[in-house]
């Protein structure tokens, strides 16, 4: 009787080792909610065909995701700016080899709510004013007196964000230095929302999430140093004119994990081979198509 339970309760042990899947084939991938629709719409590409590798996404915002990837959490770092100077050390001191492959362009766009019929653009200078620590603007009328006596509502990304990062950046001239006095939130969909909601808004969000919801908010044209007023669009954007919010956008890849992961391999190869129409889709301005073969070559170096 002993002999037949231990039978049992072995047979059941082998099955389910048997159906756990190597938790070395898994790829875990986390980081910027900008990046998240491109990686997700590959992710689903790739499993109708691939069905049997699995593939965890979630988007914690570019900081967060470095800081499991420079630990050696994650496999991938989906990124809305490039990585820093603190990242990268902390990232040689966990002895976390990786790459860096930039995947498309994007514009930061300003929005309003639908309503508003004044702020149809802005400087930069005027962006400056309305989002510096030592801001003194609360009302419309603050920026032109013709403009509504009524407190401005802020919305935006919060400081864990890549959009944060790099809009602070280029807007204050110090990263993550901002006013705290705003609505803050990582999921791009909520700041939409928040934002068509409101009709006192103003907002910051990737340019993909304001080109699918055009229908409920506004964007606010951008003039920078004195050039002509200019809005995004995936032609501004692609061609550089959009300025200083467009920015590159990438992902991170751990090496080693790279290198041990055949199903790995072929899911990056994959991506970089569908990326030009994929990133578009999504609303996201291609790189030149040498970039991504340029990316491709890169990743045959791991193709062991």
């Amino acid at each position: 009787m002993t002999y037949k339970i231990f039978a049992v309760s072995w047979l059941i042990t082998f099955i389910t080792l048997s159906c756990t899947p190597n938790t070395k084939d898994i790829i875990n991938i986390d980081g910027s909610s900008t990046v998240f629709p491109i990686s997700q719409a590959i992710i689903s590409e790739y499993n109708k065909t691939n069905p049997s590798t699995q593939i965890n996404i979630n988007f914690s915002g570019t900081g967060d995701g470095f800081k499991k990837f420079c630990v050696g959490e994650i496999d991938i770092n989906n990124a809305s700016r490039a990585i820093t100077a603190e990242e990268r050390n902390i990232a040689k001191a966990n002895n976390i080899n990786f790459i860096e492959l930039p995947i498309a362009l994007d514009g930061i766009t300003v929005v309003v709510n639908k309503n508003n019929t004044w702020a149809t653009e802005l400087t930069t200078e005027e962006l400056t004013k309305i989002w510096s620590k030592e801001s003194k603007v609360s009302k419309w009328s603050d920026l032109h007196s013709n403009w509504p006596d009524k407190k401005i509502e802020l919305y935006g990304p919060g400081p864990h964000s890549g959009t944060f990062d790099y809009f602070t950046e280029v807007i204050i001239g110090k990263t993550q230095t901002s006013r705290d006095d705003y609505f803050k939130n990582r999921n791009n969909d909520v700041l939409v929302t928040d934002v068509a909601g409101d009709t006192n808004a103003l907002g910051y969000l990737s340019y993909s999430y304001f080109k699918k919801n055009q229908d409920k908010l506004k964007a606010v044209a951008i003039s920078h140093q004195k050039n002509a007023k200019i809005f995004p669009d995936l032609t501004t954007i692609s061609k550089g004119t959009y300025q200083p919010l467009t920015r590159v956008l990438y992902l991170y890849i751990n090496t080693d994990r790279l290198a041990q992961n055949k199903k790995f391999r072929n899911y990056m190869n994959f991506f970089m081979e569908v990326a030009p129409s994929m990133v578009f889709q999504s609303g996201f301005a291609q790189l030149k198509d040498d970039q991504y073969k340029r990316n491709l070559i890169i990743l045959e170096k791991y193709n062991l």
